[in-house]
């Protein structure tokens, strides 16, 4: 830990730049002592996650919940990935252009003497205390602004990039950088000069960024209630990184876990515990949710988000909502851990932080669709933006407000309201080229859990199959409800091949096989991959349906024909039997005693993939399917 201005360069306590012009219909922030962070109201989002612990929970607030439209949209210069903040009657939005736009929360329109140029790429996002912005950007330049007159009144220089949101609390603001230095800077009370308080070094050895906001609350230990800050840090290895809690008033370490990172996710503190969320790209098991005891750095447990939890988790109520790179949004029981619901959007990138207001938690999506569920993981609604959605939703006033990014880089705000006339899937009428625009991949209301579970094609005499894999492929795409597995025709997955080797039931895969299962595996985490007797058999796991799918990929570097062999136990006998032996099961498939078998036969140098929808699997289970299958082979004689 270090303390005093040492490393540190102020590069401007009082800022000269003229006033750029005052806001109309602006009242100015009031001086006088700093409240514990930001002035959350019912009618406010001013600051990340809406609190200085990152709960993501307004529990004054309101939000839409039916016949949701579009009450106006904004465009925003360059490209915005950022959660927009509300304050004193203002939404403000930060760009990677280095601009911070303000616009009328009613109306959309601009506010006068907005935006302001600071000069650098924002990548983090602001946080508003009585009438001041903060924000840090990519030069490493924390900045404070007043929002009355549009004017810069100081920046405070790190090591590093700031892409992450600053926390304000008690007066002094809490931020970190890429180059591994974390500061407390002691604010005035009026805003005209800064203080560093103390800073904090993570250790330049490991290469350590910091890569997750600060959250800050207050925590009881053995010696009564103390103010911790809290982040994480990535490192220079991809599985090692850390969380640190430090004390508000002297920067100490009170202590720091190792957790399996990168810590991309910004910490919340709630209800004693810190969350946090961490993954490794491509890893199955790198995407997890911590529950860490607050006062000590003890674990407490931890979920299996089965991908990669880049946004902050939002605490209601006893329950955590987080969002995963698969796709899914999860509810989890904050005391035992325990997966509540789940709900699909259909995508793999879910890089965003939900809010949840009155009883409502929003969602939004790289698949350019933005929910609102009831906190039973019951859709509500669903708007299609003209664009992908990678920051997280601020809710006030009765408002969502989403930014988005299409396909020329350019970024238009949302705002969403009941009854607003600007329909799900159109730009609105912002400056945006409407030819650019990205389809959904769901018809507005869409939700993957209307449909029949659809990985269960039949095949027919050996040949023909019921195209349930074939729906499965339609819902990836996008193709609306009415392609549900019931309806889908039969198709032929097998072409015949006029001779075969005596003793090798030769096959070629068709188009449509092809198809359906490359999906699967394309979107699956590969859970286990075995190599024997010059074949290698790849195990993979889809776990983004309403039931998990296991799919094998089948490699042969032999010069001989080969029987392979698969089985799996069942995870749950009860399941199996209600679920699995009265419905037909893929080519190959067959159910021997309380185990799923694949059996085929592997020309020389063949390659050959297959899937098996696994209905006797109940969602807290989906962990048993990743274990190694039971794998023998044969050789076939030619």
């Amino acid at each position: 830990m270090r303390s005093g201005s040492t490393r540190r360069e102020f590069l401007g306590t009082v800022a000269t730049l003229p006033a750029i012009g005052a806001l109309s219909g602006r009242a100015t922030g009031e001086s006088g002592p700093r409240s514990a962070g930001a002035m959350q109201t019912a009618q406010s989002w001013p600051e990340f996650a809406f609190d200085a612990a990152n709960t993501g929970h307004n529990p004054d607030g309101t939000g839409p919940v039916e016949n949701v439209g579009g009450q106006w949209v904004a465009s925003a210069g360059g490209r915005t990935t950022v959660q927009p903040v509300v304050a004193d009657g203002v939404v403000y939005l930060p760009s990677q252009n280095g601009q911070i736009y303000a616009f009328d929360p009613v109306s959309g329109d601009s506010v006068d003497g907005w935006p302001v140029d600071l000069g650098s790429s924002i990548g983090s996002v602001p946080a508003i205390v009585d009438g001041t912005l903060y924000v840090g950007d990519d030069s490493g330049t924390l900045h404070a602004v007043d929002t009355a007159a549009g004017e810069e009144l100081w920046r405070f220089g790190t090591d590093g990039r700031i892409d992450t949101p600053p926390a304000v609390a008690d007066g002094t603001v809490y931020v970190g950088s890429t180059g591994g230095g974390f500061f407390a800077i002691d604010i005035s009370q009026d805003d005209e000069s800064i203080t560093e308080r103390w800073s904090f070094d993570t250790g330049e050895e490991d290469n350590r960024a910091i890569s997750s906001g600060a959250a800050v609350g207050s925590v009881e230990t053995e010696d009564g209630p103390k103010e911790l800050v809290v982040f994480g840090t990535d490192s220079s290895a991809a599985e090692n990184a850390s969380l640190f809690a430090l004390e508000v008033s002297s920067g100490d370490e009170v202590w720091s876990r190792e957790l399996r990172g990168p810590v991309t996710s910004t910490p919340t503190i709630a209800d004693g515990s810190v969350f946090v969320g961490t993954g490794v790209d491509g890893d199955p098991q790198g995407g997890l949710l911590y529950n860490i005891e607050a006062a000590t750095g003890s674990p407490r447990g931890r979920f299996n988000a089965r991908g990669r939890v880049v946004g902050s988790p939002a605490v209601a109520d006893g329950r955590i909502y987080v969002g995963s790179r698969n796709g899914l949004v999860y509810a989890v029981n904050a005391e035992t851990g325990s997966q509540e619901w789940r709900f699909s959007t259909g995508t793999r990138e879910i890089a965003s932080s939900p809010a949840v207001v009155d009883g409502t938690v929003y969602v939004t999506s790289r698949n350019n669709v933005a929910y609102g569920l009831t906190t039973d993981g019951e859709e509500l609604w669903s708007f299609e933006t003209a664009g992908s959605q990678f920051a997280s939703p601020a809710v006030a006033n009765g408002v969502v407000y989403i930014p988005t990014v299409d396909s020329t880089e350019s970024s238009i705000l949302y705002a969403l309201g009941e009854g607003g006339d600007i329909s799900s899937g159109s730009a609105g009428g912002a400056d945006n080229d409407s030819e650019n625009i990205s389809e959904s991949p769901f018809e507005t209301g869409g939700n993957e859990s209307d449909f029949a579970f659809l990985i269960i094609p039949a095949l027919v005499g050996g040949f023909a199959t019921l195209v349930a894999g074939i729906a499965y492929a339609v819902i990836r795409s996008g193709l609306p409800e009415k392609y549900a597995v019931d309806e889908a025709p039969v198709e032929r997955l097998y072409e015949d091949e006029e001779e075969s080797p005596p003793g090798y039931d030769d096959r070629t895969q068709s188009g449509v096989w092809e198809v359906v299962v490359g999906d699967v595996i394309k979107r699956a985490e590969l859970a286990d991959k075995t190599a024997t007797q010059d074949v290698i058999i790849s195990k993979y796991l889809d776990d983004t349906l309403d039931s998990p799918v296991t799919a094998f990929e089948i490699e042969s570097a032999r010069s001989d024909p080969a029987r392979v062999r698969i089985t799996e136990p069942f995870v749950d006998a009860d399941l199996a039997a209600e679920n699995l032996s009265e419905q037909p099961l893929n080519e190959g498939w067959t159910i021997d005693d309380s185990e799923l078998v694949f059996e085929t036969t592997l020309g020389p140098g063949e390659t050959l993939r297959t899937m098996v929808g696994r209905q006797d699997c109940p969602d807290d289970a989906v962990a048993k399917l990743e274990e190694k299958p039971t794998i023998s082979i044969e050789s076939v004689d030619a």
